[in-house]
Formats: C-alpha cells, structure tokens, sequence
C-alpha cells in the first residue's frame, strides 16, 4: 500500500523531471513501480481545485430594451452554490 507521501514524492517528481520531458503521468507511475490508478484515485481525492470566473460585466443593452438586472445561481455536486445578484457575487457552501 502507498502512503500520502509516496505519492507526494511521485507528483513532485514527475513536475520536475516526467513533465519538461514530456512523459505521460501513467508511464512515469509505471516506470516508478506505482499503479497509475491508485495515483489517480488519490491525486483526484487530494487535490481539488476551484477554476477562478471572471464577471466583465452586464451585457449591452440597447435603448430600446427595458434595464434589467441579472443574477444567476449555480450549484456545484459537491454543494457548493454561487450566485450572482446584481452586481453582489455570492460564494456559499465551499469548505
């Protein structure tokens, strides 16, 4: 069984020396005697990551059209809720 920190060595290692050579993850995890699966199940256990969202702003809106404000609510698997009410973003739910 692998520890947390075999793996950790193995991540480190494949960013310092697999990636600039442009070897695949799966064949530095084999070359390296570690099942890429079980490298896959914890990486994707352990390193979860928030893509950042930019807001530019409301659309245009022409003179003919009625202003409106917009807002929209976005909920995530893992609970995670984001919304957007007029021009407050709101963030709730992340750990």
């Amino acid at each position: 069984m692998f520890s947390n920190k075999d793996f950790e060595k193995l991540c480190f290692l494949y960013r310092t020396e697999g990636e600039p050579k442009n070897i695949s993850i799966e064949t530095f995890c084999s070359k390296n005697g570690i099942p890429y699966a079980q490298f896959n199940t914890w990486y994707r256990n352990t390193h979860k990551h928030i893509a950042p969202v930019s807001i530019i702003g409301p659309p245009e809106i022409s003179s003919d059209q009625p202003a409106a404000g917009i807002s929209f609510t976005l909920r995530l698997s893992n609970g995670m809720e984001i919304s957007q009410e007029h021009s407050c973003l709101i963030i709730r739910g992340y750990e």
